[in-house]
């Protein structure tokens, strides 16, 4: 087989795995669905979220980049073809979890060559680290996207009524319990208003989120 046509053939199947890794973070709060998101539906919902934001707050976000945005999203969960989708809950620091990605995505551009030689190659690396980072204008936005499309996700589950804060696995998600009991009517709002602080949601992003929150919290 010619050499590139053996690249691309190697570098696809192994970033194809993405389709049967389920987002780990469902099967721990014992999301009860026939089927759950997986990685790579994760990262397409998040490229959608992105365009419809964007479309919708065009003066907020003019200095965000739309199109790095995406090829960003299509590249920030590479590495979990090879490393497994970790959560706040699993023991890793974010050290640990960093150097794993890193070998991972390593290992993977590998199959497509040398970075200092292969543009392509370079410019997935730099999205890759640029996301991780979370500095610029783009990961800034990109970060809150995918943080706010596990919220609407599960709030997607909620609804469908997946979700079971009774059961052990329910019982786990410790941290959502917290804000559940303060007065929600449903798991997946006290997610949300968690993300908001937790992953420090710019205006834009704490409206949205607010206001797809069936109930606040009771005083």
């Amino acid at each position: 087989m010619d050499i590139k046509v053996k690249n691309i053939v190697e570098f696809y199947r192994a970033v194809n795995k993405l389709k049967d890794v389920i987002r780990k973070g469902w099967l721990v709060c014992g999301i009860d669905a026939k089927r759950l998101e997986s990685i790579m539906e994760h990262t397409n919902s998040c490229q959608y979220l992105a365009m419809a934001i964007k479309s919708q707050y065009p003066e907020e976000y003019k200095n965000v980049n739309l199109e790095r945005v995406i090829m960003m999203f299509t590249v920030h969960d590479m590495e979990e073809a090879i490393i497994p989708d970790f959560t706040p809950m699993d023991k890793v620091t974010k050290e640990q979890k960093r150097k794993m990605g890193k070998a991972a995505v390593e290992k993977l551009l590998a199959m497509l060559g040398d970075p200092k030689e292969n543009p392509i190659v370079k410019m997935i690396a730099d999205l890759i680290n640029e996301y991780n980072a979370g500095e610029t204008v783009d990961a800034r936005f990109a970060k809150q996207v995918d943080s706010l499309d596990s919220g609407l996700q599960c709030k997607m589950y909620d609804e469908k009524g997946q979700m079971d804060l009774t059961t052990e696995k329910g019982k786990l998600v410790e941290k959502f319990h917290k804000v559940y009991e303060k007065g929600f009517s449903k798991l997946s709002d006290a997610w949300i208003c968690d993300h908001i602080q937790w992953h420090n949601y710019d205006t834009v992003f704490t409206e949205i989120a607010n206001k797809v929150i069936d109930q606040k919290p009771s005083t």
